[in-house]
């Protein structure tokens, strides 16, 4: 496995690679917080699904628009 990631990662771009995980980063830490907010109370778990949806058509959305 290791080999064939090795393999492949010559053909990738590194700045590519580097957004992809700091964006990967960026967003595991924000959907954290959501959870911490969902299990604390302070967010109903309804409300934050909204959220989150309405958060990804956008994203969607805009990416197309590109």
């Amino acid at each position: 496995m290791y080999r064939l990631r090795k393999k492949h990662r010559k053909h990738m771009d590194k700045k590519l690679l580097f957004k992809l995980r700091m964006y990967f980063v960026i967003s595991s830490v924000l959907l954290g917080i959501v959870l911490f907010e969902v299990l604390s109370g302070r967010v109903s778990f309804l409300l934050a699904m909204i959220g989150l949806i309405i958060g990804v058509t956008i994203g969607v959305v805009a990416a197309r628009m590109l």
